[in-house]
């Protein structure tokens, strides 16, 4: 059965995941202290090598997404912080498949519909980092089969100009 978990019913590591996402949407030029806030909360999660990884694949994934790129709220201030969007369950679900499964099929299968194939080159090696070091930190995501269906508004050539941020 396709999974359609709110955020305060997921467990705790696939909360601190889109925790983060949601955190770095956030991040521009004047606000440096978020980028210390994410490092932080991470390494207070326990996954102090985790960031660098996240950040990179973060960058890739905002610049070659397919998907328009909207996150929730990540401090529950606001009407959609319970919502989970399509590239956090994308995320979330590429993550977790990664901890169970060393397989390049697995990554591909994930992804390759919801960013370009420049991004799938670039990506393809920070994510796997990010999922190995989180699941030496004891993070580990389970496995879900999220529900895409009704999320995914856009793709190919009817991919809009711009992201939408919350």
């Amino acid at each position: 059965m396709k999974s359609t978990l709110k955020f305060l019913d997921l467990e705790f590591p696939e909360q601190l995941i889109v925790w983060a996402m949601r955190v770095w949407t956030r991040i521009g030029d004047e606000e440096a202290s978020l980028h210390y806030i994410l490092r932080d909360g991470l390494s207070k999660a326990g996954a102090t090598n985790a960031y660098i990884d996240f950040d990179s694949t973060m960058t890739i994934l905002n610049e070659t997404s397919l998907l328009p790129y909207r996150t929730g709220c990540p401090d529950g201030c606001c009407e959609n912080f319970q919502h989970l969007c399509a590239i956090e369950k994308i995320f979330l679900m590429t993550v977790s498949r990664l901890q169970s499964s060393s397989s390049i099929r697995v990554f591909h299968t994930n992804l390759n519909r919801f960013i370009t194939q420049k991004g799938m080159h670039l990506v393809d090696e920070p994510i796997k980092q990010l999922a190995d070091s989180l699941y030496k930190s004891n993070i580990r995501l389970p496995i879900q089969d999220w529900d895409l269906e009704f999320d995914i508004e856009y793709s190919g050539e009817n991919m809009p100009q711009h992201r939408t941020f919350h």
